[in-house]
C-alpha cells in the first residue's frame, strides 16, 4: 500500500468555498423574488388573462350561453363562470389600468358571448412601471396581447 498523497482529496478552504457558494445559491433561489421582475409578471398576468378569454370564448360558442369573465384586482383573480370555471391567481403587482391611473379596487366584469364576440374591447393591465393590454377584437372575438 502506497502512502496519501497531497493531492488526493478536497482541502477544508475548498470545502469551505464550495459550500459557502451553494449557500449563496440557495438563498437566492429560497428568496424566489430573485428570478423575477414586473416585467415576467405583468407578462404571465397578460398571457393568463388572454388564455382563460380564449377559453370562455370557446366554451361560451360550444354551449351557446354566455360566459362571465371577472378580474377582481384586490384578490388578484382572473375568472371565468360558465360550464367550464375557471379561478386563477395573478401577481400581486397586477392592478387595472384606465386612463392611466392603476386601480387595485375596482373588479371588472365581461361576457364572452355565445357568438364568440366580448362584451369589451380592451383590458389594460399595469405592474411596477409597466402596462399591458389583452385585446379583444370586436368583428372576429381574436384575443391579443400588447405590450406597451
Amino acid at each position: 500500500m502506497t502512502g496519501r498523497r497531497a493531492e488526493d482529496g478536497f482541502s477544508l478552504l475548498e470545502i469551505l468555498v464550495v459550500l459557502a457558494i451553494l449557500g449563496l445559491a440557495l438563498a437566492l433561489l429560497a428568496h424566489g423574488r430573485a428570478w423575477r421582475s414586473d416585467t415576467t409578471d405583468l407578462r404571465g398576468a397578460l398571457g393568463t388573462v388572454a388564455r382563460i378569454a380564449r377559453a370562455a370564448r370557446e366554451s361560451a360558442v360550444v354551449t351557446q350561453r354566455p360566459v362571465r369573465l371577472g378580474i377582481d384586482p384586490a384578490h388578484h383573480v382572473v375568472s371565468a363562470e360558465g360550464p367550464d370555471s375557471v379561478r386563477e391567481s395573478l401577481p400581486r403587482c397586477v392592478t387595472l389600468a384606465s386612463d392611466g391611473e392603476s386601480d387595485t379596487t375596482r373588479e371588472v366584469r365581461f361576457l364572452a358571448g355565445p357568438d364568440g364576440l366580448f362584451s369589451r374591447q380592451v383590458l389594460s393591465l399595469t405592474c411596477g412601471a409597466h402596462r399591458g393590454s389583452v385585446r379583444f377584437d370586436p368583428i372576429t372575438g381574436r384575443v391579443s396581447i400588447d405590450e406597451h
